[in-house]
């Protein structure tokens, strides 16, 4: 994925099923792979599916907002 507010948004599905997180340009994890879907960061937040039917917004830390 392409970088917003210099974060990236990587996927793995070693857990059976995929979870989303990011990295930083380094190539770092920043914010753990624990999200069932994520958007790119549009003015330091970002849109996650958190669980099925849930949504929040995170800054760039990861925090729930």
């Amino acid at each position: 994925m392409d970088f917003n507010n210099d974060r990236a948004i990587v996927g793995d599905s070693k857990s059976g099923s995929y979870k989303y997180g990011y990295i930083d340009r380094s190539g770092k994890e920043v914010i753990p792979l624990k999200f069932k879907n994520a958007n790119g960061f549009i003015d330091d937040t970002a849109l996650v599916k958190i669980k099925e039917n849930q949504y929040g917004l995170i800054n760039k830390d990861g925090e729930v907002q």
